[in-house]
């Protein structure tokens, strides 16, 4: 049994009764025993039973009577008459009962009571799917969010839900039953609907989805999409129709609109001059023409591949992480630069701008790629030009440095040498010795800014190349240190150096230039009187170098260009100071020549310290 029946038993008899249970309830029915009609009556009100064994003779009322009163209670039980004492007519007064189905004698054959228990039990199961079943169409009829008409053969209307009703725009279903269906339907469209229905009723077949104007009350049409059914009676004949129809009218318009938009995003598509790529699961899935022109491959070639392909191999790394961080929603740039791979195996520099999409219900990059040969070509040019400016701009800066550094000594050499000529008879021997120290100094000066242009230009076109060779950084040190104290005898240059130093492979008379020109520097810009301390040190697989002073210092917005060449500050920091800007250039490309770095650590009011290094070679003896 899918569902347990409620049986009530009614018999002054209480074996029986109990017997009866006993027996019902092992085959699976819920019972309950009543041995009066006022028992049975108040059970009866407490729950529905679904059948009721009833004796015909009781205490209290005759079974025919208890009847009555409980159909009173209830017109879903049936009942099943049971007595000792058969009669006539007391079973045609039994039979006469709408309600009683059955009249069983004692003793009873519980097989056929059984069995006739069982055919009750099913066709109430039978009845209550039924009444759920249409309960069930009722609600869906009348929920519907669709119209549905139900008309006769010849198409009046016969029902109509609520949905159909207000399609139509009325108020009142009452007003439209019995009319024509017809009238729901735009004259143009009627004709057609007709040769539907009889083509339906010959054929026998569901027409679905057929799109038909219809009609509101004020005369507004609409288009619907209409499915219809035969409708027809328990014998199969045919009785009528049902049509289910929905207003479309707006899903029109959309797909309208979305066919137009497809329309001109096609031809934008098509035509943009940018190429366009939508990459899914790591894949190329859709490339246009401008694309395909781009790289030089046919959609065949494309479609399917790992994007990666196309990407130049030092980018690949970048684009990826950018692509599974986009896909993972988190934060990258969308535009870049990167450049592709043609066919023909060049490249080609390129803008990409990408975004996270939705491609056939799936996340996807939409990619654009715009081809900026041209606009590199054109930075540079540009950068050509600016430095062909700065060129120019150094070279003015130069000649007029130059200029400034060559008049004085050469000044100086021709007054003395002047001097000299005229006036050789009445100087004295310790004058004219004077002037040819002057003319030596002035002489030296100006071979020495010589030998710095020289360098400077060997520099910038990478002809000068260190001659190295095992030289004692100690030993270079010491004499580096003296010669500077000959040389600067108002300033204490001071040597530190803790203990003694790896041998290093270097072009000893250029590093002593660097050492040279930065202590020459430090004396220049310190006052009479402090010290200058060079030191070094080994620092891993590098010598470290320090030359440290306790001059003016050196504005912190100037220590980015200290090095470049032509750059020279000193003349706003010592009014009158002597230099062509070209000593610190030069000693950063010796340093650099030998692989090395420097830079300047300076205070403004506290000094300065330049500092450089040299790749470390311990080939050789300390």
């Amino acid at each position: 049994m899918e569902r347990k029946f409620e049986i009530l038993i009614v018999d002054d008899d209480v074996n029986l009764a109990s017997n009866l249970q006993d027996i019902l309830e092992v085959e699976g029915y819920n019972t309950a025993v009543a041995h009066d009609g006022q028992t049975a009556l108040t059970l009866c009100r407490q729950k529905v039973f679904a059948v009721a064994l009833i004796d015909i003779k009781l205490p209290d009322i005759s079974g025919i009577k208890l009847i009555d009163k409980l159909h009173e209670l209830s017109g879903e039980t049936v009942y099943i008459i049971t007595t000792g004492y058969a009669s006539m007519d007391s079973a045609i007064e039994a039979v006469k009962h709408r309600n009683i189905v059955a009249y069983e004698t004692k003793p009873l054959n519980m097989n056929h009571l059984l069995a006739l228990i069982a055919q009750i039990a099913e066709r109430k199961q039978a009845e209550e799917a039924l009444r759920e079943s249409e309960e069930k169409l009722q609600r869906m009829f009348e929920s519907a969010s669709d119209g549905i008409v139900v008309t006769d053969l010849n198409a009046n209307i016969m029902e109509m839900n609520e949905a159909a009703v207000r399609l139509y725009g009325s108020d009142s279903v009452e007003k439209l039953i019995g009319q024509s269906a017809f009238e729901l339907i735009a004259e143009k469209d009627r004709l057609r609907i007709m040769e539907i229905l009889k083509s339906a009723q010959e054929d026998g077949q569901i027409r679905r989805n057929v799109e038909i104007t219809f009609l509101t009350e004020d005369g507004r049409e609409y288009l619907a999409e209409v499915s219809s059914a035969l409708l027809r009676d328990a014998a199969g004949n045919l009785v009528g129709f049902v049509a289910i129809f929905r207003d479309i009218s707006e899903r029109k318009q959309a797909e309208e609109r979305l066919r137009e938009s497809e329309a001109k995003y096609s031809v934008l598509v098509e035509k943009s001059a940018d190429g366009i790529i939508i990459v899914q699961d790591g894949a190329l899935k859709f490339v246009n023409p401008m694309a395909l022109k781009l790289v030089g491959f046919t959609p065949e070639e494309l479609i399917g591949v790992d994007f990666l392909k196309m990407v130049t191999p030092e980018a690949r790394e970048t684009v990826m992480k950018r692509y599974t961080d986009r896909l993972a929603g988190k934060e990258v740039p969308n535009l870049y630069e990167i450049a592709l791979i043609r066919k023909d195996g060049t490249t080609v520099p390129v803008e990409v701008n990408a975004t996270l999409i939705s491609y056939q219900g799936r996340p996807a990059d939409l990619v654009l790629v715009r081809d900026i040969s041209e606009r590199k070509q054109a930075e540079e040019e540009a950068r050509q030009l600016e430095t062909l400016r700065e060129l120019d701009q150094l070279r003015k800066q130069l000649l007029a440095n130059v200029s400034h550094e060559l008049r004085t000594p050469l000044a100086s050499i021709k007054g003395y040498a002047t001097m000299l000529l005229d006036y050789d008879t009445r100087l004295g021997r310790g004058e004219k010795r004077e002037c040819l120290k002057s003319i030596d100094k002035a002489t030296i000066r100006l071979t020495k800014l010589v030998d710095n242009l020289l360098d400077m230009s060997r520099l910038e076109v990478g002809l000068l190349k260190p001659e190295k060779t095992p030289t004692s950084i100690s030993k270079l040190l010491r004499e580096v240190v003296a010669e500077a104290q000959v040389r600067a005898l108002d300033h204490r240059i001071v040597l530190e150096v803790t203990k003694r130093l790896p041998r290093g492979n270097i072009d000893a008379r250029r590093i002593r230039q660097v050492l040279d020109n930065l202590i020459d520097n430090a004396t220049k810009y310190s006052r009479q009187g402090t010290q200058v301390v060079v030191s070094a040190q080994q620092a891993g697989q590098e010598l470290l170098f320090r030359v440290a002073d306790q001059g003016i210092g050196i504005p912190s917005e100037e220590l980015v260009r200290i090095f470049d060449s032509m750059y020279y500050i000193g003349r706003r920091l010592t009014p009158g100071a002597e230099g062509a800007g070209l000593g610190l250039a030069i000693c950063k490309g010796l340093v650099e020549a030998h692989g090395g770095r420097i830079w300047m650590e300076s205070e403004e009011g506290r000094g300065c310290t330049c500092i450089f290094t040299l790749p470390l070679d311990t080939k050789g003896d300390r």
